[in-house]
């Protein structure tokens, strides 16, 4: 009956006009794949023929396909069942050129959980439905597939990666990303290496996530081991590091990928001095004041790595082999890791950390604010000014210990956002863009946003429960780290926001005020806004790591970015913690922009099962393909016939193979 339902709909749907059920997703931790029908959706109406394919003229279209699938993985003598991307963690890299049109297949080949991809830092300008999150689309279904198609543009360049948005599986499924400077990049190198580091338990994310959402809250705890592409040693030094080969007297571009799911490193090269020339897909000048880089999960930074030459490799007597040190701040217990940079014929026994034991610290200690101030962009671009913010948005985090039904249950926990929402998988039950397609009553309204209830901030939708803004304004969003109601202390939290990069204007501890803000750019040395996508809240005055306390409802710190709303921007973007278990237990809220204008962007080109959970989605470049091949023609009315469709597929390692 299911089934049927949806077919109706379908067809109903492809031509045009259509009123039926809509199934909700499973979620990752039940076993059941038939989806349950208890909603209703309005007329979606798909506008008469509205020809796409200017959108591709002069662009090269370029294809790839990543496959989910259950699997294990065997590190230090231990078998751990996990998510993976074809077969392998971390999955293959994708690369491509600003310009370049992309469509990527994403399979779910796993038994019984649904998954979707994210596009870390890409700006999905004009493609909102390829976020990859279950705001923007149905996940996944077991045996279906997805086709996100992406416009990329010189907005877009630089180090990003993909991963899952469903439940704990960004922990084992993702992989790099990088997006080229058409004519060069502005910096000269030899070679890169691209080095993703990772958080490993010896648990699958299915327990992970249900201990964390469990009414007898289970913490996860501290990662068993640190790795660094799929590979790493455990406190007592089993297992095997990643090697970074290098040959002599040569410039490295060494791409770090946050990837891990909870810690926050602090990583150096030992006997080496790099410098940083990229922050989270931004250039920045040549920065050599401090070759020890913080990455946090979802940051990625990129070093100028300079190698010695054969007589100093020999003069400094440690065959070739140098150490390469990850250590975890801000949260006890630490996990610490290596990797290992080797040169020609290097490290003939393997490797021997200086240190026998892998918990004592080789490098400086975490710092509030790390050196982020002291960074310039590269490129001019246009600072967004004091007088052009016409909102400000408060997101007061905190952690909270909720009622439970389960006689003596040890507590259920989950972190707050902003009005005191707390984010789950199962809300909405239909993903916020279909709500927008469909018209449903409940969808974000600016209208009701700008006319809150009382107690509600305004710009705050507490229907939908979320912000909502309009193009051709400028927003300020202030994450405050507030006391934990259950610790009474703060910890570090490394936030993501997906739509496009915004500007990181300050942070600062305490209680956030204009006149914080305004200390903190005379005192703290906040003059150039970096724009990113990644921003820290440091813990601040109340930091756990330090066993310090502050009152309930006062902040250990705060950070505060400016945004520029454009009318290219219309979607539903979530801003939350990257570090996973956190995102789990709710930390996260969502923005919405324009979302009266989502409804038209639904052109005939769209895939109808886009709006259906349980199908098989295609990309609005491959439907209109379709079309014209079955109209015998091999343009398109004449238009779009200088898009080059070049035919191949990235077989995900940066090469290219014809289909």
């Amino acid at each position: 009956m299911v089934e049927l339902l949806s077919l109706v709909l379908a067809v109903l749907l492809g031509f045009g006009w259509a009123t039926a059920a809509v199934p909700h997703a499973i979620r990752p931790y039940q076993t059941s794949t038939a989806p349950v029908i208890d909603y209703n959706v309005s007329p979606i109406p798909i506008s008469s023929h509205k020809d796409y394919a200017q959108v591709y003229q002069g662009r090269s279209v370029k294809r790839a396909k990543l496959i989910v699938e259950d699997g294990e993985v065997t590190i230090a003598g231990v078998t751990t069942p996990a998510a993976l991307v074809n077969g392998t963690m971390p999955g293959p890299t994708l690369r491509f050129t600003a310009g370049d049109v992309v469509i990527v297949n994403v399979t779910n080949l796993m038994q019984n959980r649904n998954t979707t991809m994210h596009w870390h830092g890409v700006s999905q300008r004009q493609t909102p439905r390829a976020d990859g999150t279950l705001m923007s689309q149905w996940p996944i279904a077991p045996g279906k597939w997805f086709e996100y198609e992406m416009h990329l543009t010189t907005e877009d360049i630089g180090t990003r990666f993909y991963h899952s948005h469903v439940g704990s599986q960004a922990n084992t499924v993702g992989g790099a990303f990088i997006v080229d400077e058409p004519a060069g990049n502005p910096y000269n190198w030899d070679e890169e290496r691209i080095l993703d580091v990772l958080d490993w338990w010896h648990k699958p994310d299915e327990e992970m996530t249900k201990g964390l959402l469990a009414e007898n809250f289970k913490w996860i705890g501290s990662p068993n081991m640190t790795l660094v592409n799929g590979k790493g040693l455990t406190a007592d030094l089993k297992g095997e590091p990643y090697y970074v080969d290098v040959d002599y007297e040569k410039k490295y571009f060494v791409r770090w990928i946050g990837g891990q799911g909870l810690q926050y490193y602090s990583i150096g090269f030992l006997n080496h001095t790099p410098s940083m020339i990229e922050v989270d897909a931004t250039w920045i000048k040549e920065y050599k004041g401090d070759s020890v880089i913080e990455l946090g999960p979802g940051n990625r930074i990129g070093q100028l790595l300079r190698t010695k030459s054969e007589d100093q490799v020999k003069k400094d007597g440690l065959s070739g082999c140098y150490g390469i040190r990850l250590e975890s701040g801000w949260r006890k217990p630490p996990t610490n890791g290596w990797a290992v940079l080797r040169y020609p014929g290097g490290c003939p026994g393997g490797f021997t950390p200086p240190n026998a034991n892998n918990s004592i610290s080789l490098l400086r200690e975490e710092q509030f604010g790390w050196i982020t101030s002291e960074l310039q962009p590269l490129r001019d671009y246009r600072v967004l000014r004091d007088d052009e913010v016409s909102h400000t948005y408060i997101v007061d985090a905190h952690q909270v210990k909720l009622p439970t039904m389960t006689p003596n249950a040890t507590g259920k926990f989950r972190w707050k956002g902003a009005e005191d929402y707390t984010y789950v998988e199962s809300f909405p039950k239909i993903p916020y863009m279909i709500q927008l397609y469909g018209g449903l009553r409940d969808r974000p309204s600016y209208e009701r946003a700008m006319h809150p209830p009382a107690g509600i901030q305004k710009g705050y939708d507490s229907v939908s429960q979320t912000f909502v803004a309009r193009s051709s304004s400028v927003i300020d969003v202030v994450i405050l780290n507030n006391s934990s109601f259950v610790s009474n202390n703060t910890e570090v939290h490394v936030w993501h926001f997906h739509s496009s990069k915004f500007q990181h204007v300050a942070s600062g501890e305490g209680d956030y005020s204009a006149e914080a803000l305004r200390k903190a750019r005379e005192e703290k040395g906040w003059k150039t806004p970096l724009p990113s996508d990644m921003i820290t809240v440091w813990p601040g005055t109340g930091a756990g790591f330090y066993n310090k306390t502050i009152p309930q409802g006062t902040s250990g710190s705060w950070s505060l970015f400016r945004y520029e709303v454009r009318a290219d921007q219309s979607g539903i973007w979530p801003l939350h913690c990257h570090m996973v278990p956190h995102l789990v237990m709710g930390m996260a809220t969502i923005i919405a922009i324009d979302p009266e204008r989502i409804t038209p962007t639904l052109t005939f080109y769209d895939d109808p099962n886009y709006l259906l959970f349980g199908r098989n989605v295609k990309a609005p470049y491959t439907r209109m393909v379709e079309r014209a091949n079955a109209r015998g023609k091999g343009e398109y009315e004449g238009r779009g016939k200088d898009a080059q469709d070049d035919g191949r597929q990235i077989n995900g390692q940066g090469e290219e193979e014809p289909h």
